[in-house]
């Protein structure tokens, strides 16, 4: 009996040792299951966190790439506005890099072409190839910083005025390894440079000019007064009739004087001129003028009505040129004529023409007419002021104004004029 239960409790031991041991299994799954549960939500918690800084950072990086990029909108537009482009040169490859104005300067499209310095050096304008040749040679060896002015014909053949300025950037051994510069286009600045040193030249014609024909007359009255302070009673009235004569003519010449003056400053008032009418109402006032019923006058427009411009700046151009044309003709050939023709040959601009048979203008004269006090005929008695207002008044209109003549042949006058239309009802 005692063997039989040994027999049957034996087994038993043996399962409850394996539960033991499955128990203990268990619970070291269930501790381990637990520590995983535990470090999958630490890691899930872990995993939140880094996708969080992740999107901070993307939001930063996103942030920082829109700051970049205004900012480098901001130089582009600001390039563009002063025309200032950069460049860059690679020493050890000879590879180029020009900004999107520097490109624009040169009349080219951004990245069209590769740059190089043969471009640099093919763009320059001819009569400042030597010069340019010459300083980029002397920089390559001296590598000093340097600035200078140039000019170029860029792509559509426009000449332009460049100023260059760079300096080289070097290694730790010394030697020259880069080069960087900007070029400005200053183009307009020199054409306000040469338009001030014509504007000074006029102003030191104009107080020689006008203090000489001023003090001409004005010696010739003193003297008139002199002698007429000598003389009987009776000269009196010669003497005062000749002052009267030369105080006129001084009047005139003060006059003209104001009007030449004034054409620079007075802006413009725009109203509809109807330029056919206005010409004829000039011939009517010209009558009785010396010569006028020897010659043969001529009106032809093909304009449709009349023209929005500056009328008593077009009524002054106008009536200067056609006293010219009547006090400078040669009666004596046989059909003194003067055409004058308004068209616009499908222009904005309006074109005049006043031409005439006259005696014309000498060929040594032709670049002279329109200077301050300049006359162009021994026998003129004019102030000289007649076509230089001409020029300023046509060219504060925005036009141009040149002179075709032939010395014994005639003059023709051919006039642009920006012009407007008048509104449709």
């Amino acid at each position: 009996m005692a063997d039989l239960l040994v027999k049957h409790n034996s087994p038993v031991k043996e399962v409850n040792g394996d539960r033991e041991v499955i128990d203990d299994i268990a619970t070291g799954l269930s501790l381990l299951a637990e520590e995983l549960r535990t470090s999958i939500s630490k890691e899930k918690k872990y995993l939140s966190e880094i996708r969080q800084m992740n999107t901070q950072l993307e939001k930063k990086v996103q942030e920082r790439t829109r700051e970049l990029q205004t900012a480098l909108n901001r130089s582009r537009h600001a390039q563009e506005i002063a025309h200032v482009g950069h460049w860059e040169v690679d020493l050890e490859t000879w590879q180029s890099l020009w900004s999107d104005e520097t490109y624009r300067i040169y009349g080219m499209e951004p990245g069209s072409v590769q740059p190089t310095y043969e471009l640099f050096l093919a763009s320059t304008h001819p009569d400042d190839f030597g010069k340019v040749k010459e300083i980029t040679g002397r920089l390559l060896q001296t590598h000093e910083p340097f600035s200078f002015y140039y000019r170029i014909i860029s792509a559509q053949g426009e000449i332009k005025h460049v100023l260059t300025s760079g300096e080289y950037e070097f290694d730790a051994s010394g030697k020259a390894v880069k080069l960087f510069g900007v070029s400005i286009d200053v183009s307009e600045l020199k054409e306000k440079e040469a338009r001030l040193k014509q504007v000074n030249k006029e102003l030191e014609t104009f107080v020689y000019k006008s203090s000489h024909d001023l003090r001409g007359p004005l010696a010739s009255i003193l003297g008139l007064v002199n002698i007429a302070q000598a003389e009987p009673d009776g000269k009196a009235k010669d003497y005062l009739k000749s002052i009267g004569q030369l105080t006129r003519k001084l009047d005139e010449l003060l006059l003209k004087l104001v009007h030449a003056m004034s054409v620079r400053d007075k802006d413009a008032e725009f109203s509809e001129v109807d330029l056919r009418e206005m010409t004829g109402n000039i011939l009517d006032s010209l009558k009785f003028t010396r010569g006028f019923g020897s010659i043969r006058f001529t009106i032809n427009s093909d304009l449709e009505g009349p023209v929005i411009t500056d009328k008593e700046a077009v009524f002054s151009v106008l009536l200067n040129l056609i006293e010219n044309s009547i006090k400078y003709h040669d009666y004596g050939k046989p059909d003194p004529t003067v055409h004058i023709r308004f068209h616009k040959n499908g222009t904005p601009h309006v074109c005049i023409e006043i031409s005439d048979n006259g005696s014309g203008i000498a060929e040594e004269s032709k670049d002279k007419i329109f200077d301050m006090f300049y006359r162009g005929h021994e026998s003129s008695k004019g102030s000289g002021l007649g076509l230089y207002i001409v020029k300023a008044t046509i060219e504060k209109l925005g036009g141009t104004i040149e002179a075709d003549s032939r010395l014994g042949s005639g003059t023709a006058f051919r006039i642009k004029l920006p012009v407007g239309l008048p509104a449709q009802a």
